[in-house]
Formats: structure tokens, C-alpha cells, sequence
């Protein structure tokens, strides 16, 4: 079996419709995929295929505090979808407007998601990105990213832009879910 320590550097990423984890540590799983549709990148020494990756992420869990799959974040896929989840929403939502190129939005999306898991269900977290979803972004007149707003029976009632300290994302999510 895998050591611990080993276990705790796993971290698994989604590329398209493939699956996968890597390791930042010293990688002691070394086979390379034997089918032909997998793509290179999978077939690298330190990645690990979709088989292997349920037996290791399995594992991973296990000795995880905290799983990667949450239910207090969610990905807006269209129009409607953003309606039925953000607006119509009976707990406050919080949205945060990124874009995948955007280093800050990579910098203040896990501490957002962080705190938000720590609430219970009180407040949630939907992730839009500009890129995808354009018009939802010059509805709610997004300039920069990352901006964060916050909504509370479908109306946005507070709001900011760029990344803020831990402190203030803090309270800013303590307000939300009190509220």
C-alpha cells in the first residue's frame, strides 16, 4: 500500500473528459497507459491512468479530511442553469467570475471555496467563467476579474473585485451566510 505522506501529495485534476492524478512528490506508480487513445500527456512517468486513479483517489479519501467533491460549490453550465441555481436559490449565493488565464482568479478561487465548505450548507459557491459565459458577465456588468458577487433572492447585494486577504473573504462569507 502507499505510504501516507505519499498519498497526501495526490492531486487530481480534470482535463476535458479525461482524468487524472499526479504527484508532487517522487511518484512510485511508474506504468504507462497501454491504450492508444490516451492521450501523451497521460503517458508521462509521474501521471496515472483512469484505472489506476480510482484505486489511488480511493485510497486518497480515505485519508483526506476533506474531499475534493463538494456540494457547497457548483460550475454554472448556461443561461438557465445560472436562472434555476443562482437566482431562484432559496440560500445566499455567491458567485465568483473568473476566467482560466487569470492568475489572481487561480489565487483567490480555493481560499473562496475553502471558506465557503466551512459554513454547512448555509451559503454556496457558483463558479462562471467569463470566457464561457459572456453574456451573463456583461449582464451583471463584470470589467475585471475575479469579481465576486453575492445573491440573495435573485438580487446581487454585495460585491468586489480582485483578491482580498483571507480576513476579508472570511467576513465576507460570514456575512452571507447570516444573513
Amino acid at each position: 500500500m502507499f505510504s501516507r505522506a505519499l498519498l497526501k501529495s495526490v492531486r487530481h485534476f480534470e482535463v476535458g473528459r479525461w482524468s487524472f492524478c499526479t504527484f508532487r512528490a517522487m511518484c512510485q506508480v511508474k506504468k504507462e497507459a497501454s491504450a492508444r487513445f490516451v492521450p501523451n500527456f497521460l503517458r508521462r512517468q509521474n501521471h496515472v491512468t483512469l484505472d489506476e486513479r480510482v484505486n489511488i483517489c480511493a485510497t486518497v479519501r480515505t485519508f483526506s479530511s476533506k474531499s475534493s467533491d463538494t456540494t457547497t460549490s457548483f460550475h454554472v453550465q448556461n443561461r438557465d442553469d445560472f436562472n434555476a441555481r443562482v437566482l431562484h436559490a432559496k440560500i445566499p449565493i455567491i458567485v465568483d467570475f473568473h476566467a482560466e488565464w487569470c492568475g489572481p482568479c487561480k489565487q483567490l478561487g480555493p481560499s473562496l471555496e475553502k471558506e465557503v465548505a466551512s459554513h454547512d450548507q448555509n451559503v454556496m459557491l457558483a463558479k462562471v467563467d467569463v470566457d464561457d459565459h459572456g453574456d451573463i458577465a456583461m449582464e451583471y456588468k463584470i470589467m475585471a476579474v475575479p469579481t465576486v458577487m453575492l445573491f440573495k433572492d435573485g438580487k446581487s447585494v454585495d460585491s468586489f473585485q480582485g483578491n482580498i486577504d483571507d480576513d476579508l473573504i472570511k467576513k465576507f462569507v460570514q456575512d452571507a451566510a447570516d444573513s
